[in-house]
């Protein structure tokens, strides 16, 4: 299987999914979730889920700074 190592962009639509579904997992609304995750199936391709992925890793891993950075501005 041959796989372009230079995906084409996102198209907006799929931008505008990602960052739903992004939003949703930070408010961990699974109904919202799986409603969006079944919209992007429709159009996904290579270039959409690693967007996801990387906005997915961005968003946790910020959510996981949050703790740490209020711990510091109370000191």
């Amino acid at each position: 299987m041959h796989v372009d190592p230079n995906p084409r962009t996102p198209s907006a639509g799929v931008c505008e999914l990602v960052e739903g579904i992004v939003d949703a997992v930070r408010a961990a609304d699974s109904p919202r979730i799986q409603c969006l995750l079944d919209d992007l199936v429709k159009v996904a391709d290579l270039a959409a889920l690693l967007l996801l992925r990387s906005r997915l890793h961005q968003g946790l891993s910020l959510r996981a700074e949050e703790p740490e950075r209020a711990l510091r501005e109370r000191r």
